[in-house]
């Protein structure tokens, strides 16, 4: 079961938009295969800082490969990480 039966899968059973089927094929493109370990996903999302992608964008990546993590039954699993919380300013009277 790889990356393909996936997007298969979410395409014609789960009637996934097809801009979804789009970032999971982005998404997955960080992975060196189809059935990671714990330690290729590590250096998967090391990459992603090191092109540059922020904590928002690496997240989004990450939602999608814990996805397909889960529908292939795998115990594995990436922590989102931390971003920066923005504080609007708020107007006085």
């Amino acid at each position: 079961m790889g990356f393909s039966q996936f997007i298969r899968e979410g395409q014609y059973l789960s009637n996934v938009f097809p801009s979804t089927l789009e970032w999971y094929g982005h998404s997955f493109k960080w992975l060196p295969n189809e059935s990671p370990s714990q330690d290729q996903l590590k250096r998967a999302v090391l990459r992603m800082r090191e092109k540059g992608l922020k904590a928002t964008g690496c997240n989004s990546a990450i939602r999608a490969i814990n996805a397909n993590l889960k529908w292939c039954g795998s115990a594995l699993k990436i922590q989102q990480l931390k971003e920066p919380q923005l504080i609007l300013p708020t107007f006085n009277a």
